[in-house]
């Protein structure tokens, strides 16, 4: 091998060197071109990002001039980007009237860089309609140079309009709202200051994952791909179990078709679907769930995913149903009382002539019968209007300290008249069952009503039992029970094996005049009475039933504690004469103020009678001697008796009161519970009641 020479040496040292030049060269037009392709994809994505926005974006320089226009704004505006860019925004959409305030608007902006500044303003579309329109802007700067104002602008024209009947509704739909806009906001400003995409990423799918709203991604066909914790808790599936799956496993069968074509109908065409639907939970519970449907478009303005953002709004429609039952019971409830007031003293007329009738003609009167059959149909009458207050808690108890056990026994006998033959009546009485705290003659309502419902539910022979027991309910237990309240309580039920009712009757049974029976059989206000009454004595109940299965009500009335036996009425008998105290009598009808005057005088007192308040008055301060009692009406025009009996109790300290009424409408009465050292007489009342009442009080301490 020869040696090679110094110029062999330099000639090849020199290729080299030129080999490497050209390495160098190709090396740096390698780094070019990636750069340029990375910052292609990264202007692409970009740009998809902000036309598949659901908002305005647009991009302004310092002089309002328009550089940045999305796919949204061209659909709201109705201006393609070409015919925008490079135009000032302010003067194109703005009316001329407003364009001075928002040029105001827009230096302080300017002037403040650092700060956002959001406002609302109307813009004109290409076709001339206005649009309320919501902005938040941006400015972007870089190396502390101004580059451009970022304004995100969202179409408020509807929410404008529909916001003040909504606002209570959609409060926390606002609030979910302002948390999806703020991860727009990071968004957009991650994008604009080109930080690492998956950093980005990342932080949108935390953001997403914490949100109070299901969110719900799926492709054309509906398939689901993504759903949040969120819709765990609603739906009770794992994203592991639906991912995959289609939509319509949470179909609950209450939409028809058509409901359904519709939304596909209108979400495949490029539009937004919000409303309502019930949906089936995995248990097979339904759900009432409000819902914003969207598509999302690629490049190409092809719809490649639906965004579904959802709330579970089923608690708050129960609140809504709850509110307007409330309004509706309120409303019969006046109603009860407008009737009770002048119903009530028809009977007291009624009831009182025949009584005296019947004692001028003694039972040996061809005419006592009839006068009979008359009292008896107008006491039967007074349970009307007793039904109606008691399912409406305007009704005025007196509620004493009482032993259920022994309540009930004591109607026991009257329970199994009412019953037929071929009925049997059981009795199963709790060991040590607690006292509760309720009127006695409302107890004997509520088991006479359920015994009568029982017994029509019955076809041939057939049982009811009643029994009772103590029961407690802890704040776990109540908590999965809806209805029930933490505490002690008796409970009372009633059990039959009669015919038993469908859920949609039982969804009813409480409703005023719902009835099962036929016309004539029955009013549809004993169960609404007995509802009314157990809430009005902070009770609560429920209903077990299945056709053809017989049906359970179970009461629980709350456990008194102050130890104290309660006492009974006593019967009504003929009254004692009086000895000749004065009573000052006012009574607005003029027929029973003349029926009470001749009863009241014929037992030996002195009567001051008066049509209305201020005759009353008139007539106190004429009398010169001692009034020893104030038998008043309850509800009457100008005063009430209340009022009347506070102005006559100034002047006359030892005088002592007697309300009557057949609605008292809480004047005397707090929450329908007679307030405590108050003299009460119901209308309608018998003359031997009256005049009964009246020498109790009279003798009272």
């Amino acid at each position: 091998m020869q040696p090679i020479t110094e110029a062999e040496l330099r000639t090849e040292i020199e290729q080299l060197r030129k080999r490497i030049g050209e390495l160098e060269a190709q090396a740096r037009e390698t780094d070019r071109i990636l750069h340029e392709n990375t910052l292609r994809q990264e202007k692409e994505w970009s740009q998809k990002i902000i036309d598949n926005a659901p908002n305005i974006i647009l991009g302004l320089l310092e002089n309002s001039k328009i550089v940045v226009f999305n796919r949204f704004a061209e659909r709201l505006t109705g201006y393609r980007t070409q015919e925008v860019v490079g135009k000032e925004w302010i003067s194109t959409f703005i009316p001329k009237e407003k364009q001075g305030s928002l040029y105001r608007v827009w230096n302080e902006i300017l002037d403040n860089q650092q700060m956002d500044h959001p406002f609302e303003c109307e813009i004109v579309t290409k076709s001339g309609e206005l649009r309320l329109i919501k902005w938040h802007n941006t400015v972007l700067t870089e190396n502390d140079e101004f580059r451009m104002i970022l304004s995100l602008g969202e179409d408020i024209t509807k929410q404008k309009e529909t916001y003040a009947a909504l606002h209570q509704a959609n409060k926390q739909l606002r609030m979910n709202y302002r948390k999806t806009r703020s991860i727009l906001e990071d968004l957009k400003v991650e994008v604009q200051a080109r930080q690492d995409k998956e950093a980005e990423l990342l932080k949108v799918t935390m953001a997403v994952e914490q949100a109070g709203e299901v969110i719900v991604i799926t492709d054309p066909a509906g398939t689901i791909q993504y759903a949040n914790p969120a819709f765990e808790t609603v739906t009770g599936y794992s994203r592991k179990e639906i991912l995959g799956q289609n939509l319509r496993i949470f179909k609950s069968g209450d939409q028809d078709e058509a409901f359904y074509r519709d939304l596909w109908d209108r979400i495949t065409r490029g539009q937004t679907w919000k409303g309502r639907m019930v949906n089936k939970r995995k248990d097979g519970r339904r759900y009432t769930e409000e819902a914003t449907i969207s598509p999302v478009f690629d490049a190409a303005d092809q719809i490649i995913n639906y965004v579904a953002v959802k709330r579970d709004i089923t608690e708050q429609l129960e609140l809504t149903a709850q509110i307007q039952q409330a309004q509706k019971l309120e409303s019969v409830g006046r109603l009860a009382g407008g009737v009770a007031h002048d119903y009530n003293n028809m009977l007291s007329i009624i009831i009182g002539y025949a009584q005296l009738a019947m004692d001028k003609a003694g039972a040996t009167d061809p005419l006592y019968a009839p006068l009979r059959e008359i009292d008896k149909a107008a006491q039967r009458s007074t349970e009307i209007t007793r039904k109606l207050l008691g399912f409406a808690r305007k009704q005025t108890i007196c509620p004493v300290v009482l032993d259920l056990n022994t309540a009930i026994e004591g109607m026991l006998k009257m329970l199994r008249r009412l019953l037929r033959e071929d009925l049997t009546l059981y009795w199963h009485p709790g060991a040590g069952v607690w006292q509760i705290y309720i009127d006695p003659s409302q107890m004997d309502q509520i088991l006479m009503n359920l015994c009568i419902n029982a017994r029509d539910a019955i076809e041939g022979t057939g049982e009811i039992l009643i029994e009772t027991r103590n029961v407690v309910f802890d704040p776990d237990y109540c908590e999965l029970h809806k209805g029930f309240t933490p505490g002690e309580y008796v409970m009372a039920a009633i059990s039959d094996n009669g015919c038993g009712m469908d859920q949609n009757t039982l969804d009813l049974i409480f409703e005023p005049f719902f009835t099962t029976k036929k016309i004539g059989q029955g009013t549809g206000l004993g169960l609404a009475m007995v509802y009314g009454i157990i809430k009005q004595n902070n009770g609560f109940i429920n209903v077990y039933s299945e056709p053809g299965q017989g049906t359970t009500l179970k009461m629980y009335f709350p456990r008194d504690k102050t130890g104290i036996n309660g006492g009974t009425e006593p019967k009504e008998k003929k009254p004692d004469s009086g000895r000749g105290e004065t009573i000052l009598l006012v009574e607005d009808e003029p027929t029973l103020l003349t029926l009470a005057t001749q009863l009241l005088e014929s037992l030996n007192y002195t009567v001051l009678g008066a049509s209305h308040p201020d005759e009353a008055l008139h007539l106190a301060e004429k009398h010169a001697g001692k009034i020893c009692l104030l038998l008043t009406d309850v509800v009457m025009p100008e005063m009430n008796g209340r009022e009347l009996a506070d102005r006559l109790s100034a002047r006359y300290t030892d005088m002592k009161l007697l309300f009557m009424s057949g609605y008292t409408a809480d004047v005397i009465a707090s929450q329908g519970i007679l307030d405590k050292g108050m003299h009460f007489i119901q209308k309608p009342v018998t003359l031997h009641a009256l005049a009964a009442k009246v020498q109790q009080v009279l003798d009272s301490q």
